[in-house]
């Protein structure tokens, strides 16, 4: 119902909007049909890991996307401690970068938001 969202909300707050739980996906692992399944079996058997690695492949593509535009919002310094030197990328968690910047830049004042308010309005 609420799609990919528990990509960037924790647990605790996905619980606040479904009593289902958010399933992380991940890889199905080599396709195991029934031993002495008839082709019918088998066949559906593949169709469910096919639909399995589709789903997959699809959260993934949607993790990166989030993370790619969360990054290019962003300036480089308020990510430099998120960024691995060896890959030179943020890696593959939406909801750890979006931990990080609120913990460690989330804070603002009341006369920082206000400054910023008169900035915006002028």
């Amino acid at each position: 119902m609420y799609g990919h969202l528990g990509l960037i909300l924790s647990t605790t707050q996905y619980s606040t909007l479904s009593n289902i739980s958010f399933v992380h996906l991940v890889n199905p692992g080599p396709l195991d049909p029934p031993e002495k399944g008839t082709e019918a079996q088998i066949n559906a058997t593949h169709d469910v890991k096919k639909e399995r690695h589709c789903t997959l492949h699809l959260s993934q593509a949607v993790k990166k996307a989030l993370i790619s535009q969360v990054v290019s919002a962003m300036k480089p310094p308020y990510l430099a401690a998120l960024c691995s030197t060896h890959k030179s990328h943020y890696g593959d968690n939406i909801l750890t970068v979006l931990q990080h910047l609120f913990s460690t830049y989330g804070h603002i004042t009341q006369q920082q938001f206000n400054a910023l308010e008169m900035e915006f309005a002028t």
